[in-house]
């Protein structure tokens, strides 16, 4: 894997960033699409797993922080349903658990210490 296999994902990061729409009726992210940008995330936790690269691109940590943000904000939302709160909460902890792996294997790449 190389810095184009990065960039690829980190594009498709930020593409399903930007098609996130909330239901009009709920008010609410859809699972699917949720469940769809998460996957993505994924991918990119597996890349540095797989890739000896250590550099984090703006656009990675930019769209963590937004998303952790929206994510945390609806999870603790009293005008959105039990559903899109719990939704949420699930969806800020898996996001957090993909850039925390990201980090905790570029850190050990580079020898850093805890």
């Amino acid at each position: 894997m190389n810095h184009n296999d990065r960039k690829l994902v980190e594009t498709k990061i930020y593409d399903l960033s930007r098609a996130l729409k909330k239901n009009s009726a709920t008010n609410c992210y859809g699972e699917e699409d949720i469940d769809q940008f998460l996957e993505v995330w994924q991918e990119l936790a597996r890349y540095y797993k797989n890739s000896t690269d250590t550099d984090i691109s703006v656009i990675t940590i930019r769209e963590y922080m937004r998303w952790a943000h929206i994510f945390g904000a609806y999870a603790q939302s009293q005008t959105v349903s039990t559903d899109c709160q719990e939704i949420s909460v699930q969806a800020r902890d898996e996001l957090s658990g993909f850039i925390e792996d990201i980090l905790i294997t570029v850190a050990d790449k580079l020898d850093l210490p805890d």
